[in-house]
């Protein structure tokens, strides 16, 4: 039961590490610098 009951746990914080990207372990940093690189060649 405790197993289940981390495994669910463990399931939704990934989940919404993955829906706001900006603030949990997974990051996105590199992509954004790359829009800002490309919307500044668009000038």
């Amino acid at each position: 039961m405790i197993g289940f009951a981390a495994t669910t746990a463990i399931a939704v914080y990934v989940i919404v590490d993955l829906e706001y990207p900006r603030l949990g372990l997974v990051r996105i940093d590199t992509f954004d610098q790359a829009l800002v690189d490309v919307r500044a060649t668009m000038k």
